[in-house]
């Protein structure tokens, strides 16, 4: 966009925003108003189009507000709210700095920023810092806190709001702890420039130039010792022209990475401050912002008394201080929420050079201290974050309802170029280029072409995300690979992309199969995309991005002297946490992980995909998109855990709802007993649902299974012998029972065999236990059953094929068979569900009136569909929904479906595949901690292998702990 275009779509966004809740009319008339305007008289009619749809498109943005759990009475002393309205208009009326209005016009104004997500920005980040300590109070405070955010979906933004509010309130040391990778850091550096301190500064000569909100009105500027191209340096910071005195005016900020060394130097520093009162501690208000608090921050040497080293150095530096906060930001809250509460010892060790009496030389001894300084358990609060409705998150690719299936593409043939085998796959393997990888690497240039087509390519920047090895060596000889791939494209886009479409036509053949392949749906012709080609191939550039690799990511986002960049981007776990990918466009991920923190963090699609969302693809294997349908679902559930907690319940009830949580499950306890384990834990089904996710292929279970649910069947029938047959039948898409007695529903789940009963639940020990556990106060005595029962006799499969339903006669009744796609999982099983849902979203809907469940949701302040578990409440009969399932094979060319039929092998004839979903309806039953004993296979599901690697993933990048 050229200067006179950029300034007349502030000008025109400025004045459709002083209008409140404005229509498309408003902002149409709005735009014309500044068209006419002389400044603005070589506006072209296209370009104010584009204005008119971009704010639109702005403007129409909506964003929840953010839900907050707390507590007041966390330590000896109640927490006194201290962010009243008076201290706002005092801070506002005395104060010489503005920091959090300046922040606020540079995203109106810089990064236009719907309205709406600007205002809930800075409603949840005074939510935040009024749970902090209130900087002006003079007795000593500690505080602690977390906010959860969706990966990628903004929360750098939302912690630099937080840094305005502190600077603001009184906050004089800001220390942001990035992740652990300096070009991670690099990015974090350049948006708290932009949108804190507005300066540029390199801290070696102590010059720079203004940037971002120092571009627009800004007339203090806080002090930096770090800069984009500097971390912090002990002896840099010494040089300094700004100190830590018993004054300091301006608020002082440390940017820095998650690094042993860094972190000592900082605390080095902070020892020598002249600022030291007689308590040995800084007498100055401090805040640290820890992002991606999951990593690197948390404790994991679990011997007693041991810490590991950046842990103990986050506590020791908000021990040197009176007065800390610390909010820990993450998207994958898991790990934190599992710190002990009650931790306050800590064994501070550093080095220290000493020299040897009567001598020159010196040694180097390790000094320990005994401090008291709590863990970083969110005591205080927890915030959630909710993204914009413009997020294209995991909801939108996994979730239930996602709508996105042409966007991920199935990985078939890795494993003769990329094995995932561990035995195989070690640091010394040798990759190939699988085909679908060079499908994907097409396709990214082909999305460039489309993104020009579209007005999109010379504005912003755009990526390719190539992550299937955590070894460092492995993703260079990739690179290698992948760089003869680049090469081979663009040769053929330079020789044949200008010729008459007959000489080109076998030249360019592989390119062009492969855009009607995965984009020829779109309503863009070959033609267009093929001219295209040739202004935008020249663009794309190969990185490897990790610890030993020299390549830096310089994208224009980051600052507006680089021009626009097309990156491919090769690399392990730096691409796993934190980094942002600007526009990135096309993934390729090949990576084993059962750990729901290490694969939401490998999610860097998601975000912001404005104008090209549409044209996303990403390549992954079929197992790893369930799991990602998985999780997305059991996250979702734990962030209305969280909103519903917030009225009544603190950081701690909410640690003990994910600890409970049967499709979270951690382990408390394990011990080793030859070929089997005994594990101790929590498995709480209050207000849940669980359903049998796969079930053995093998004919004597199927048939077994289906004598089973026939026996319960009969036995429902034989019960309600006298109630209307058409009540039970009609009630309900199926039949229906009241009122079974549980001895029943025992019988039937105890000889029920199913292979999982979720992605990770394998056993049924725990649902049976839980069962009888309820029995002493009749909680679970008395059951509803439902059968589905299909009304239409054909069902219209994709691709239009009508499928004949199967008939089945039970106890003298008809039902029809429903129909399941049929897929086969790694331990002889089949799956009955794609998207960790086996029962349709409102299963548990049945056994409730119409006005209960108008009055659930009026009291939840939500609708079921979009949040169903509000109807698994207390006092509602718990259901058992029994499945009757033919599994039907697919048959596709590309996406076509071009044939469907009944999947007949190794399943009897006359038997149906069966499975089950149980409603449970919220308990007032205390669950306790139980043993189980599980086997091996069951075990290596939670990868505990990933769990050690997850602080350093010391096979990728080991040498930033060296």
């Amino acid at each position: 966009m050229k200067d006179i275009a950029k300034d007349f779509f502030r000008m025109s966004l400025m004045m459709v925003k002083s209008i409140e809740n404005a229509t498309e009319k408003d902002i149409e008339k709005k735009v014309l108003e500044v068209a006419g305007m002389a400044s603005f008289k070589s506006i072209t009619k296209k370009e104010i189009l584009e204005t008119i749809k971009e704010i639109e498109h702005v403007e129409g943005v909506k964003m929840p507000f953010a839900s907050m759990v707390s507590d007041d009475d966390a330590d000896d002393k109640k927490f006194e709210e201290w962010l009243t309205s008076e201290r706002i208009e005092e801070c506002k009326k005395n104060s010489p700095f503005n920091y959090s209005e300046d922040y606020e016009n540079y995203l109106k104004e810089v990064e236009n920023l719907p309205s709406e997500v600007i205002s809930r920005i800075d409603d949840a980040t005074r939510r935040i810092i009024s749970k902090c300590g209130d900087p002006k109070l003079k007795s000593t405070w500690e505080r602690r806190g977390m906010v959860v955010g969706s990966v990628q979906s903004g929360k750098t933004a939302n912690y630099v709001s937080l840094i305005n509010k502190a600077a603001d309130y009184g906050y004089k040391i800001i220390i942001v702890i990035t992740g652990i990778h300096e070009n991670l850091r690099r990015q974090t550096q350049n948006r708290i420039n932009k949108g804190f301190i507005g300066f540029e500064m390199d801290t070696k000569s102590w010059k720079g130039e203004k940037v971002g909100v120092g571009e627009y009105g800004r007339r203090t500027y806080p002090h930096a010792f770090s800069s984009k191209v500097y971390d912090f340096d002990i002896k840099t910071a010494n040089r300094s022209p700004y100190k830590i005195d018993s004054e300091c005016e301006r608020p002082l900020i440390f940017t820095i990475k998650k690094n042993p060394n860094v972190l000592e130097n900082l605390i080095k520093f902070f020892d020598s401050s002249p600022a030291k009162d007689l308590s040995n501690k800084i007498n100055h208000p401090m805040i640290i912002i820890d992002d991606e608090a999951d990593n690197a921050s948390i404790n994991t040497a679990y011997k007693k008394g041991a810490t590991t080293k950046i842990n103990s150095q986050i506590r020791k530096i908000l021990n040197l201080f009176s007065n800390a906060s610390y909010v820990g930001y993450t998207a994958t809250p898991f790990a934190n929420i599992f710190i002990d509460p009650d931790s306050k010892d800590l064994i501070y060790s550093y080095k220290k050079k000493k020299k040897i009496e009567d001598s020159e030389q010196t040694i180097t001894e390790t000094i320990s201290e005994d401090i008291q300084s709590r863990d970083l358990f969110p005591r205080h609060f927890i915030v959630g974050l909710r993204p914009p409705d413009n997020y294209y998150g995991p909801d939108k690719l996994f979730g239930e309802n996602s709508k996105t299936e042409d966007s991920i593409i199935k990985i078939t043939d890795n494993e003769d170029y990329i094995t995932l085998d561990p035995k195989i796959h070690d640091r010394y393997f040798d990759p190939d280029v699988p085909p679908s990888l060079k499908e994907a690497i097409i396709c990214f240039f082909i999305s460039d072409a489309i993104k020009n087509l579209r007005g999109l390519f010379k504005k912003s920047d755009s990526s390719m995300m190539i992550n299937v090895s955590r070894f460092t060596d492995v993703q260079t000889k990739l690179k290698d690979k992948v760089k003869d791939i680049k090469k081979s494209i663009t040769n053929k886009i330079t020789t044949y992309s200008g010729l008459t479409p007959n000489l080109r036509k076998d030249g360019l053949f592989e390119i062009e199969n492969v855009f009607h392949k995965y984009y020829g749906e779109l309503n863009i012709q070959w033609e267009e995309v093929n001219r295209s080609l040739l202004e935008t191939y020249s663009r794309v550039d190969l990185m490897e991005i990790n610890q030993r690799s020299p390549d830096v990511l310089k994208y224009k986002d980051d600052d507006e002297k680089n021009p626009p960049v097309s990156y491919i981007v090769i690399g392990g776990f730096s691409l796993s946490r934190g980094i942002t990918l600007k526009g990135l466009t096309i993934s390729y991920i090949l990576r084993n992980s059962f750990m729901y923190d290490t694969l939401l963090q490998m999610g860097r699609w998601f975000g912001y995909r404005a104008g090209y969302q549409d044209i996303c693809r990403i390549w992954m294997k079929e197992d790893m998109q369930e799991d990602y349908q998985h999780i997305t679902s059991s996250v979702k559930e734990l962030m209305l855990d969280l909103k519903k907690l917030e009225k009544s319940g603190t950081p701690l009830d909410f640690g003990l709802k994910v600890l409970s949580h049967p499709d979270a499950l951690m382990i408390t306890a394990r011990n080793k007993e030859g070929k089997s384990k005994v594990i101790k834990t929590k498995f709480d089904f209050s207000g849940r649902l669980v359903e049998t996710f796969s079930v053995p292929n093998n004919q004597k279970a199927l048939i077994d299974n289906y004598k089973y649910s026939e026996d319960l069947i009969k036995k429902c029938f034989t019960l309600k012998s006298n109630t209307d047959l058409d009540l039970i039948k009609n009630k309900y898409n199926g039949y229906f029972f009241e009122d079974i007695d549980s001895e029943n529903i025992i019988t039937f789940l105890n000889n029920f065999i199913a292979t999982s009963y979720s992605n990770q639940l394998t056993i049924n020990e725990p649902i049976i236990k839980y069962i009888n556990l309820r029995q002493l106060n009749r909680e679970l005595s008395s059951w509803d059953v439902f059968i589905p029962s299909p009304r239409d006799e054909f069902d219209t499969r994709r691709g239009g094929f009508k499928v004949q339903r199967r008939q089945l006669k039970i106890n003298g009744h008809n039902f029809f068979a429903s129909h399941r796609q049929k897929r086969k999982d790694y331990n002889s099983s089949f799956k009955l569900t794609m998207n960790s849902k086996v029962a349709s979203s409102d299963i548990a809907k049945i056994g409730l009136s119409k006005t209960k469940i108008e009055e659930l949701e009026l009291a939840s302040e939500t609708n079921a569909k979009s949040n169903p578990k509000i109807l698994n409440c207390y006092g509602r009969k718990p259901l058992l929904a029994i499945h009757l399932f033919d599994l039907l094979n697919e048959k596709k060319e590309g996406k076509k479906v071009i044939f469907s039929e009944r999947y007949k092998e190794n399943i009897p004839d006359g038997v149906p595949v069966t499975g089950w979903t149980i409603v449970f309806p919220e308990s007032t039953v205390e669950t306790e901690e139980e043993e189980y004993r599980v086997n091996d296979i069951w075990m290596n599901q939670f990868s505990f292998q990933e769990l050690e690697l997850s602080e350093t993933e010391d096979n990728d990048d080991s040498d930033i702990y060296a």
